[in-house]
């Protein structure tokens, strides 16, 4: 946990009546004590004077990776039979409870399952895992797969475009 002597600054409202300012002149005051390094925002007590004295919290998991990790685990129970076939793989409930994520990243995780082959969906009966002939070979990864180099994606304008006046070329 970080500590710091909480010597708090004024907040944008704050600054603007004290000072008869106006927001933007309030917001780029903060900003420029920020850059200089002279403030910084504390989760939960807002911004505070000086730097940090203790060691700095680890970095955010980007929700990508904490999809991937966690459909890594829940398909490594699957493979082992922890999850047995046509039984429930988890709920986005029971996800959100036990790993404290969104219920997007809930459904990211479930989702990927089933992408990878690794589980199907019944509507209104949820997520279940698949039988062992259905299952991906062992070192499938369960990462998103990059975006081809030479994949350009067309707005639908354009599209609509294109098939108006197939002869002209945009």
């Amino acid at each position: 946990m970080v500590k710091c002597a909480r010597a708090r600054i004024s907040t944008f409202q704050q600054l603007m009546v004290a000072y008869a300012i106006p927001r933007y002149a309030a917001m780029r005051i903060q900003r420029e004590l920020r850059n200089r390094r002279m403030i910084r925002n504390v989760p939960g007590v807002g911004f505070v004077v000086g730097v940090p004295t203790g060691p700095l919290p680890p970095p955010r998991v980007s929700a990508q990776d904490r999809i991937t990790q966690i459909a890594t685990e829940l398909a490594e129970m699957i493979r082992t039979g922890k999850i047995p076939p046509h039984e429930r793989v988890a709920t986005q409930r029971r996800l959100m409870t036990e790993h404290g994520i969104s219920r997007a990243t809930a459904g990211g995780i479930l989702s990927r399952l089933v992408a990878k082959g690794l589980a199907y969906e019944i509507p209104y009966l949820g997520t279940l895992a698949s039988p062992r002939h259905l299952w991906p070979p062992k070192g499938t990864s369960l990462a998103l797969s990059p975006i081809p180099a030479d994949h350009v994606r067309k707005s639908r304008v354009v599209q609509a475009r294109n098939e108006a006046a197939p002869g002209r070329v945009r």
